[in-house]
């Protein structure tokens, strides 16, 4: 999505918290690749527009290592891959582009080994490959981007293929090796100083940690199930009966420190998701001040995914909601903010995971709040940013989730916890420029009285993760 030139300094500051190192934020736009998408001369030819065209390119190293408790069985992965993405020089306003990245796993875990204790494998490392095939070493690579896109206007779009999106419902997530990726008709309409709208139909996605595209209900259910509400195993996976989403969404700036964001997604079939976003900014003696209100509501349509209740990705009187605060302080080399989150306990907030991470503003990268209902979260989030070169982020989350046996506001079992980050980013300069590395450490632990079984602590509490990640972009 465009941000506009105010707008640009009014996001950052009222989204620096998390926009750093591994992760874009949701309201911006993709650049995986780090270099411009478009060229806005036209060429006098298709050839010329072949030959003028720009091309990206990306290596990427991924180390990560889960450290379980006690004698739960520890994880690491050593992943690297690499790609490129071409894109053409306008003809007649059109553009055409691909990119694709290959993963090698160096040197890991067996992706298919599991924990004597819990049944479970590997969470985290798994994700850097393919998690539809824990046995698959070698021959990882994908078509991430492929379209043809016309340009009207002044900065306005229409993209037709694979493409990538950041949006609060389907974003990067880009966590991992690689980010999620959807195929279909997407449009940004960037005419007017005051508002921006983006708009689009797929059908068709190719999840992160996935190396398959997929059709609309298939992808649903590629990661963990969880319970339905009566507390049996989910079976909804292969089962879901949706064609297509709708997504479209709304970027208003009214005022010189006011912006609103409001969007909508339908899952055919399955769900209707509606989020909105108002992010105030005041200059003050003491630094800059911003606040944030969110809130998203969520209701069943059609058949929740299937006729038949036992397949079902949602009841079909399933409605849920969750409002979001955040206020913080920036004072040029920090930025201080306090978050709070609260799903209502009418119902879990449900998004596929595999589509991508909750926009909440307590989320704290390694974990989500997905599948839960009556939650209260509080997140404090500090950066320090001493040089252009540099960031130092600290994430500490307190995350209040119902009870382990109360499956219908619980669909994964999760606990309660404590969640703690330390990322540390540096961008190389000079002779090293396109080189980055970053460091993430993250330690969740159980905050529930209750005991837990080995199955529900493995990979989820009392674990310490560690994350070293190289970029080199050129």
């Amino acid at each position: 999505m465009r941000i506009f030139p105010f707008g640009k300094a009014v996001i950052f500051l009222l989204l620096s918290q998390t926009v750093f190192a591994q992760h874009q934020d949701i309201l911006e736009k993709p650049n995986i690749w780090k270099g411009p998408e478009r060229n806005p001369k036209n060429q006098n030819s298709p050839l010329n527009a072949f030959k003028n065209g720009t091309i990206h390119g990306h290596f990427r190293y991924f180390y990560s290592h889960t450290d379980n408790n006690g004698p739960l069985s520890t994880f690491f992965a050593n992943a690297f891959g690499g790609g490129f993405k071409y894109e053409s020089a306008p003809y007649k306003n059109f553009q055409y582009g691909l990119g694709g990245f290959y993963i090698f796993n160096l040197h890991s875990s067996p992706m298919d080994r599991v924990d004597s204790l819990s049944n479970k494998g590997s969470r985290y490392e798994l994700e850097l490959f393919d998690i539809t095939d824990p046995h698959n070493r070698h021959e990882m690579d994908r078509l991430e981007e492929f379209y043809v896109k016309y340009n009207f206007g002044n900065q306005s779009s229409v993209k037709v293929g694979r493409q990538l999106i950041n949006t609060p419902f389907i974003n990067l997530q880009d966590g991992r090796m690689r980010p999620t990726a959807i195929q279909g008709i997407w449009s940004e309409i960037n005419e007017s100083e005051s508002f921006s709208v983006d708009a689009g139909i797929f059908n068709a996605i190719s999840p992160r940690s996935t190396i398959s595209v997929y059709k609309i209900g298939e992808s649903i259910g590629l990661f963990p199930q969880g319970f339905d509400e009566n507390g049996h195993p989910n079976h909804y996976h292969d089962h879901v009966n949706a064609q297509f989403v709708a997504l479209a969404g709304l970027l208003y700036h009214p005022k010189k420190f006011l912006q609103i964001s409001n969007w909508h997604m339908l899952i055919e079939n399955v769900m209707y998701s509606t989020f909105v976003q108002v992010d105030a900014f005041t200059p003050t003696r003491f630094g800059n001040l911003f606040g944030a209100f969110q809130g998203i509501y969520q209701q069943a349509v059609g058949k929740g995914g299937s006729s038949d209740p036992q397949y079902r990705y949602i009841p079909i009187n399933h409605t849920a909601a969750t409002f979001g605060l955040r206020a913080g302080l920036d004072l040029d080399k920090f930025q201080f903010s306090l978050n709070y989150n609260r799903i209502t306990d009418q119902g879990r907030f449900i998004m596929p995971r595999e589509w991508g991470r909750e926009p909440f503003f307590t989320f704290i990268p390694r974990e989500r709040n997905e599948g839960a209902g009556d939650v209260h979260a509080y997140a404090l989030k500090i950066t320090y940013e001493p040089s252009e070169s540099w960031i130092i982020a600290f994430h500490s989350g307190y995350f209040n989730l119902p009870d382990i046996d109360n499956v219908r506001l619980n669909k994964y079992k999760m606990p309660s916890y404590y969640h703690i980050n330390l990322d540390v980013y540096h961008e190389f300069k000079g002779v090293l420029e396109g080189l980055d590395m970053h460091l993430l450490i993250t330690s969740k632990i159980n905050a529930q009285e209750k005991p837990l079984t080995p199955d529900l602590e493995i990979n989820r509490v009392n674990i310490m993760l560690y994350n070293a990640v190289i970029n080199y972009h050129f």
